[in-house]
């Protein structure tokens, strides 16, 4: 009788002890690289978002401005009183567009982005907007609260306009202005 060979044994197992670490690694890696979690901290992206809640965002998401489209929420730094803060917000308006809102209703070189009424949900009027054919939920007041409006402007080369998904709790690209496309770090993918 001979006795089994205990690196023909063992080589296996060590191969199959490796694998699964390597598999973590790798993913761990990739996770770090291509994808973010950001916080949500304030109600400015509610329904989408709610307050306190995070989101998974891939990071370096377009190769040019052309890439952005209208509806994306993107991640882009923005910079106040000397300190950097990271915004999340979704494009409404690209280079060249003129972007105005009137009533609540956001109006992209003169035409309204159309709107539904869906439902009542947390003192708010959930409306669904649609963008190019990307339907999304926006937050209203209930009751027109003199808020609703914002006098068009261009949206610079090179730059867009953002706005949160809670049109009247959101300090947006309508208190900051547009952003350059080279601020974005990420774009929401959950």
């Amino acid at each position: 009788m001979s006795s089994p060979n205990p690196k023909r044994s063992t080589l296996p197992g060590r191969i199959l002890l490796l694998s699964p670490t390597i598999v973590v690694v790798a993913a761990v890696f990739v996770s770090a690289v291509f994808f973010g979690r950001w916080r949500i901290p304030q109600a400015g992206m509610f329904p989408t978002y709610r307050p306190g809640g995070q989101i998974i965002a891939r990071k370096s998401p377009y190769s040019t401005i052309a890439d952005v489209r209208r509806g994306d929420i993107v991640i882009y730094k923005n910079t106040r009183d000397g300190v950097r803060f990271d915004l999340i917000w979704r494009v409404v308006g690209l280079p060249g567009e003129r972007v105005a809102l009137r009533a609540d209703a956001v109006l992209v070189n003169g035409r309204a982005l159309p709107q539904r009424p869906l439902r009542q949900q947390d003192g708010h009027a959930i409306v669904e907007e649609t963008a190019d054919g990307h339907a999304y939920e926006i937050a209203l007041p209930t009751a027109p609260d003199g808020h609703g409006d914002f006098p068009e402007i261009e949206v610079p080369p090179g730059h867009l306009f953002a706005l949160g998904d809670n049109r009247h709790e959101a300090a947006d690209c309508r208190s900051t202005g547009p952003f350059l496309f080279e601020a974005i770090i990420a774009k929401a993918i959950w």
